[in-house]
C-alpha cells in the first residue's frame, strides 16, 4: 500500500505528485542558474592590474610583464601639476613596494634628488601615509633622504602602500650652464621630480649620493602611471607611452596620462620651443626633439639614433619599449641618459655637432647598460659607464668598419689613460665615485673601463664577446647586477678563466 508522507494528509496522490514535479523543476532551474553564474565567473577572471602597462611595450615584449620578477617591482602612480612660469610643481604620489630581503625592515627610505645641491631644487613633503594611515616622516641632514617609520616589521614578500603629497621648486639658470634640473634656454628639465624609493641591498638601504662629476641615481626598475597637467602652449617630452590627452575645463591647461614598462626612473621636460620629427623603427616610435632653429641637427640626430637602435638591439638584446626619444636639453656639450630617452646639450646641436654621433651612441647604449640592466652607479660607476663606452664600437664597427673603432680606442681611451699613468694619476677602476678626482674620473671610469671590455673581446673573440653581453642582458634585465655578476657571466659563457684579465684592468693600477 502506498502511504503519503507525514504532513501530506488531506492531499490527494495526484496533487502531491504535481507538487513534487514542480519542486523538482524549480530546483533544476536553480541549479542551472547557479551553474551559469559559476561559468560566467570563470569566463570573466579578475582584471589584470598590469594590463595597462602593456601599452608601453612592443608586442614581442608584453610577456615580460607576466614574469614573477616584474610583478614584484615597485609601482608608482604620480600626479603632476606644473607651472612653467613659476618653475613649480604640485605633486602627489602613491607607490607600492614589495620587500625582497630576508631581513625585515622597520623604516622605508626614499630619495629626494631635487634637493641635491647641484640640482638646486627644493622639494617639501606636506604629508605622508602608510597603507592609508597618516604617518610621521623625517629628513636626512641634507634633506635628500626621507624616512618613513613603519609601525610593523615588513618581511620578505610583504607589501606596503606609501602615499605622499609634496611641492617642488626648480631653479633658473642662464645659458652656458650645465643644467640637468631647472629652467634654462626655455627648457624646464624635471627628471626625478618625485620621491624615489631607495634600493634595499644586502648591506641595508643604499643612501649614498653621487658627485656632480658622476651619476647620482641608483634605483630598481619600476612601473609608472603618470598624470601631468601643464600649459597647452608647451610641448612635453617624457618616458613611456601617452595614453590620454584632454584639455582641463575652463583653462589653458592640458592633462596627459602616460604609462611605462619596467624602467629605472621617470623623466619629464617642457618647453614652448620644442619641435620634433618622428619615424618608425620596427614598431618603435622614434622621436628627435630639438629647439627652434636647430632642425637640421635635430633631424640628423634622429637618423643617427635610429641606426644605433637597430644595431644595438641586434648586438645586445631586444629593445622592449615602443618609444625612444632623443632630446636637446641645456647640458652644454654633454649627454645624459634617462629611461626611453637620450639627451644631448644645446652646444652639441649648435657648434659642436661633430660630437653628436659619438655622444648619442654612448647615451643610447645606456638603454641596455643602465635602464634595462641596472647597477649601483655610485659604488661601481665603471660597470655601466665602461661597458656603455665600449659598446659604441658595435655601432662604429657596423657603420664605418673596425678601423674607426680602433681610432676611438687609441685617442679616446688609451692615450688619455697612458697620460694619467705618466702623471702618477692612474688608479683602480673598481672604486666608488668618491675615490676619484675630477682629474681622473672620466679617464679611469670611462676610458680604462672601456679598455677592460676591449681586452675581454680580444681574448674571447667577437662572437663569444657578444654572446656574453647578450647573456648578461638576458639574465639581469630589469634587475641589478654587480661587477662579480658580470665576471661570472663572462666566465660561464666563455668557459675561460678571466680573473687575471679582470685583476689587471679592474682591480689594479700602475
Amino acid at each position: 500500500m502506498n502511504r503519503l508522507p507525514k504532513g501530506a494528509s488531506g492531499m490527494s496522490k495526484s496533487s502531491y505528485r504535481k507538487m513534487m514535479i514542480r519542486t523538482a523543476f524549480a530546483v533544476s532551474l536553480a541549479l542551472i542558474a547557479l551553474l551559469f553564474l559559476l561559468t560566467a565567473c570563470r569566463a570573466k577572471p579578475p582584471a589584470d592590474p598590469f594590463a595597462i602597462y602593456r601599452a608601453a611595450m612592443r608586442p614581442q615584449a608584453v610577456g615580460d610583464l607576466d614574469s614573477p620578477h616584474v610583478r614584484q617591482l615597485p609601482r608608482y602612480w604620480l600626479t603632476y601639476t606644473v607651472n612653467y612660469g613659476q618653475r613649480s610643481l604640485q605633486g602627489s604620489e602613491r607607490v607600492l613596494y614589495t620587500h625582497h630581503s630576508e631581513t625585515p625592515v622597520r623604516d622605508i627610505y626614499l630619495r629626494l634628488y631635487p634637493n641635491l645641491s647641484y640640482y638646486g631644487g627644493k622639494m617639501e613633503i606636506t604629508n605622508a601615509t602608510i597603507n592609508g594611515t597618516l604617518s610621521n616622516f623625517d629628513y636626512g641632514s641634507d634633506r635628500t633622504i626621507l624616512r618613513l617609520p613603519l609601525s610593523f616589521p615588513l618581511g620578505k614578500g610583504q607589501q606596503v602602500a606609501i602615499g605622499l603629497h609634496y611641492t617642488l621648486q626648480a631653479p633658473e639658470k642662464p645659458a652656458g650652464h650645465y643644467v640637468i634640473f631647472g629652467l634654462s634656454q626655455s627648457v624646464l628639465s624635471l627628471p626625478l621630480a618625485y620621491p624615489l624609493l631607495a634600493v634595499y641591498t644586502p648591506g641595508g638601504w643604499a643612501l649614498n649620493s653621487g658627485l656632480p662629476m658622476g651619476d647620482t641615481l641608483f634605483s630598481e626598475s619600476a612601473l609608472y602611471h603618470v598624470s601631468a597637467a601643464y600649459s597647452q602652449t608647451l610641448t612635453a617630452v617624457h618616458a613611456g607611452t601617452l595614453l590620454h590627452r584632454q584639455p582641463v575645463t575652463s583653462s589653458s591647461t592640458v592633462r596627459e596620462t602616460y604609462v611605462t614598462g619596467p624602467v629605472r626612473e621617470f623623466a619629464f621636460f617642457l618647453s614652448p620651443n620644442y619641435h620634433f620629427e618622428e619615424k618608425n623603427v620596427d614598431g618603435v616610435r622614434f622621436r628627435s626633439y630639438y629647439l627652434t632653429g636647430d632642425k637640421t641637427n635635430g633631424v640628423i640626430a634622429g637618423e643617427y639614433g635610429r641606426a644605433i637602435l637597430r644595431i644595438y638591439q641586434h648586438r645586445f638584446g631586444f629593445y622592449p619599449y615602443n618609444v625612444m626619444n632623443v632630446v636637446e636639453t641645456p647640458i652644454t656639450f654633454r649627454g645624459m641618459e634617462y629611461a626611453n630617452m637620450a639627451t644631448l646639450g644645446v652646444q652639441v646641436y649648435r657648434n659642436r655637432h661633430d660630437s653628436q654621433e659619438f655622444l648619442l651612441s654612448h647615451e643610447m647604449g645606456h638603454q641596455w647598460w643602465y635602464n634595462m640592466v641596472g647597477n649601483d652607479q655610485v659604488t661601481y660607476p665603471w660597470l655601466d659607464e665602461g661597458l656603455t663606452e665600449y659598446s659604441t664600437t658595435a655601432y662604429f664597427d657596423t657603420i664605418y668598419g673596425p678601423q674607426r673603432s680602433e681610432q676611438i680606442k687609441k685617442w679616446r681611451w688609451e692615450k688619455p689613460w697612458q697620460y694619467l699613468v705618466q702623471q702618477g694619476l692612474d688608479t683602480t677602476v673598481n672604486q666608488p665615485e668618491g675615490a676619484f678626482t675630477p682629474a681622473n674620473y672620466e679617464t679611469i671610469v670611462y676610458g680604462k673601463g672601456a679598455l677592460f671590455f676591449a681586452a675581454l673581446r680580444h681574448k674571447v673573440g667577437d662572437a663569444m664577446y657578444y654572446r656574453i653581453l647578450h647573456t648578461y642582458w638576458q639574465r639581469y634585465k630589469y634587475g641589478i647586477a654587480t661587477p662579480v655578476d658580470f665576471l661570472d657571466v663572462a666566465t660561464q659563457v666563455s668557459g675561460l678563466d678571466l680573473h687575471d684579465l679582470y685583476q689587471k684592468w679592474i682591480l689594479s693600477h700602475s
